[in-house]
């Protein structure tokens, strides 16, 4: 190998990840079963009933004797938490929320969720922007949501936590919705334990593509990758050119998990089919180790 060149990083299904928020009208035990079949090592843990919510203990011992229950089910069947996704983009949560009650209780909740994740055993907590008001200018919620998003990763450092931040759709979000607007609000929070979360299906919605990110972002500030075709439906349905986004990860030697999020109302009846065919879909094009 020459000097400067990369040794290239090939993405295997050991590196596949399924977010989990696709079987909330499942229970956990059917979950578990569901991905111990399809052969799912690696979740992102979405936090949410009828699984688990923080909001349902009353301290955080009780909280973590529930959640020691939960990991050993998971380490059981082999399956580990890479990432840990608490709920902020629906209400009472939001990191840009106008009001110091609304925005302290999303900080809160945030340091809540640091707590349950390390108890999963992960290091790795996933945030959005959140959203401003339509009748404010966006600079002010754009403030807001930097300054919390500082104290939060200020408080995730102490753990030895990093985070994830990802880019959001213009109906969910009026603030970061493209590669640009994840470059400023990276640099703008400022902090090393702050990184990028691609989402696929928001990057198609905005016309940006993975080099578009790369371009404007270090390598290893991408820290995550929510994998998904159009509209975030199963892989292949909607011809995304997922195979080269693939290529394009291990260009710039990324070494974190692809993470299935196939989320849309149409799985609601059959979320195990739906990421059961997304795993067949990649066993064709990665190898298992």
């Amino acid at each position: 190998m020459t000097k400067g060149e990369k040794l290239m990083k090939k993405m295997t299904m050991e590196r596949v990840s399924v977010l989990t928020v696709q079987y909330q009208q499942y229970s956990w035990e059917y979950m578990l079963d569901s991905f111990e079949k399809i052969g799912v090592k690696n979740i992102e843990m979405w936090p949410g009933e009828p699984h688990y919510c923080r909001l349902d203990y009353t301290s955080s011992g009780e909280a973590a004797r529930r959640i020691r229950e939960m990991k050993k089910q998971l380490d059981d069947r082999g399956i580990k938490v890479i990432m840990y996704t608490p709920e902020t983009l629906a209400y009472p949560f939001n990191p840009a929320g106008k009001g110091d009650a609304y925005r302290n209780r999303t900080i809160d909740w945030f340091k809540w969720a640091m707590e349950d994740a390390q108890e999963f055993g992960c290091h790795n907590l996933f945030c959005n922007s959140g959203w401003g008001l339509h009748d404010e200018p966006r600079e002010e919620a754009w403030k807001r949501a930097v300054d919390s998003f500082q104290k939060i990763a200020a408080h995730a450092k102490t753990q030895g936590i990093t985070m994830s931040l990802e880019q959001l759709q213009p109906y969910e979000s009026n603030l970061v919705q493209s590669a640009r607007d994840m470059q400023k609000m990276i640099a703008d929070v400022g902090m090393d334990n702050f990184g990028c979360c691609v989402d696929m299906g928001a990057m198609a919605v905005a016309g940006d593509t993975l080099e578009d990110f790369y371009n404007v972002l270090a390598d290893d500030v991408v820290n995550h990758v929510h994998f998904c075709d159009a509209n975030h439906e199963i892989l292949g349905a909607r011809g995304l050119p997922l195979e080269s986004y693939i290529h394009t990860l291990e260009e710039h030697n990324y070494n974190g998990y692809l993470c299935l999020e196939i989320y849309d109302s149409m799985y609601l009846d059959c979320a195990h089919r739906a990421f059961e065919e997304s795993y067949d879909w990649l066993r064709k094009r990665l190898p298992e180790a």
